[in-house]
């Protein structure tokens, strides 16, 4: 209950931060590296979902990159913040439940905030941090990716190996 409380903290101090790059992630070739892959994917909201998932993953260590390729898988490449899955049931760039996020890691989740592409992505990194700590960061993406379904089989850890390596193909042109 004291983690739940402290993220929740965490989230509010985010409210009064506006959305800024941080050091370490060159967001700009990060940017660049998704629309290689997904060259349909709306610019802006990419960039808010970057921004987001560079602040977070350097908040709660989880890896920026990793976040970015979920959305990316989870939207078909398109970035759109507004969509749907799973009848419905699961919101925005990351495809998140609000069941699932209230019953992890954010009890104060709504379905507005959850297609607001900056918090979708902050309550996805908040989520794969709640995971990393109730089984080991080991089992967390899997955990992430589908559960107990399909492992480390999920297409989403070839997304995000392909998007690590664009990335990195870009960030040593620097």
């Amino acid at each position: 209950m004291a983690h739940a409380v402290a993220l929740a903290a965490l989230v509010a101090a985010l409210a009064t931060v506006p959305p800024a790059p941080l050091e370490g992630l060159h967001s700009s070739y990060l940017v660049k590296a998704a629309l290689v892959l997904w060259p349909a994917a709306d610019a802006d909201t990419l960039r808010v979902a970057v921004n987001a998932a560079a602040q977070i993953g350097h908040i709660v260590d989880v890896d920026p990159i990793w976040l970015v390729a979920v959305a990316g898988g989870e939207t078909g490449g398109t970035f759109s913040a507004t969509a749907r899955g799973d009848k419905g049931r699961s919101l925005g760039l990351c495809q998140i439940q609000l069941a699932t996020a209230r019953r992890g890691c954010c009890p104060w989740a709504t379905e507005t905030l959850l297609v607001h592409p900056w918090w979708n992505v902050v309550v996805a990194g908040l989520h794969y941090q709640y995971l990393i700590a109730k089984h080991g960061r080991k089992w967390a993406q899997t955990f992430y990716a589908c559960g107990w379904r399909c492992g480390h089989k999920s297409r989403k850890f070839a997304l995000y190996r392909r998007l690590l390596s664009v990335y990195l193909l870009e960030t040593t042109w620097i």
